[in-house]
């Protein structure tokens, strides 16, 4: 299950702006701290939890492509090109979390508190990981020391003490047809991480 908040990477509809469902979402979170976006997202788990057959495990993907060159620029427009003195991939990673991926996360821990049961979390989607760049970007992410900006309750945390599952994109872009299973290394690379 996929959720929505930042959008998936989409490029803005004009020239020189950030996509409108990204910017209505950032200006939400804003507004009231995440305050909406995490009481929203905890109840949606519950429902979702009080619907799942006894013994299943649904994993909620938290954004789509989030190392996109449109993401990136989603994220830079809406800044005015300030990444406060961060490469894009860093900033782009910053704001992805502290604005996203951890109000999210915990309003899931929320819901796991009020039902009982997990609410399992995928981390992602990584675009092109079979790029080195992509892998390393991958990396950061996953060590990235959450803040605590919009979830107060994660802070000092990393991405990967809360992430159960990585979705990755275009793995298999990497194979030729002299060497069709050469995206496999790279898969048990990241495995073995």
């Amino acid at each position: 299950m996929q959720i929505g908040g930042m959008g998936s990477a989409k490029p803005g509809s004009e020239p020189g702006q950030p996509s409108e469902r990204f910017s209505d979402y950032m200006n939400g979170i804003l507004a009231d701290d995440g305050k909406q976006w995490r009481d929203a997202v905890a109840e949606r788990a519950r429902e979702v939890v009080a619907a799942q057959p006894d013994g299943s495990t649904i994993y909620w993907q938290i954004g789509n492509e989030v190392n996109a060159d449109s993401y990136k620029e989603n994220v830079s427009l809406y800044f005015d090109g300030d990444t406060q003195g961060l490469s894009i991939e860093d900033f782009t990673i910053q704001v992805y979390v502290e604005y996203f991926f951890a109000p999210t996360a915990q309003a899931f821990r929320e819901a796991e508190a009020d039902t009982g049961q997990d609410v399992a979390i995928a981390l992602g989607s990584i675009a092109g990981i079979s790029a080195q760049t992509e892998q390393d970007y991958l990396d950061n992410l996953l060590s990235y020391e959450i803040q605590g900006t919009f979830a107060p309750d994660l802070a000092g945390m990393h991405v990967a003490e809360l992430t159960d599952l990585i979705t990755l994109h275009y793995l298999g872009q990497a194979a030729t047809p002299d060497d069709p299973a050469r995206w496999y290394p790279t898969l048990e690379t990241i495995h073995d991480k």
